[in-house]
């Protein structure tokens, strides 16, 4: 939220990493153009959110790999609990 707020300031204005071609303008503030200091805060987000995927991916395959190959070790119907009166 820090990244958005501060792009939507559009303050301090900090000068580009050129980590990437000027001719790339898909990138802002990576290819050397001025930009919000809030867009590597955006970046980060961006990277985080795609590790948390993947390794959220990585875990979430490895439980249904579990099921699948020991089965007497889940519950009956987990989704659909009998209803005890």
């Amino acid at each position: 939220m820090t990244g958005f707020s501060l792009m939507l300031l559009g303050f301090p204005v900090i000068d580009g990493l050129h980590l990437l071609p000027s001719t790339l303008t898909a990138f802002p503030g990576l290819n050397g153009s001025s930009v919000p200091l809030g867009i590597f805060f955006v970046y980060g987000g961006v990277i985080f959110s795609m590790l948390t995927a993947v390794i959220y991916s990585i875990k979430g395959g490895a439980a249904i790999k579990q099921a699948l190959t020991h089965p007497e070790d889940e519950d009956i119907d987990f989704l659909n609990p009998e209803i005890e009166d």
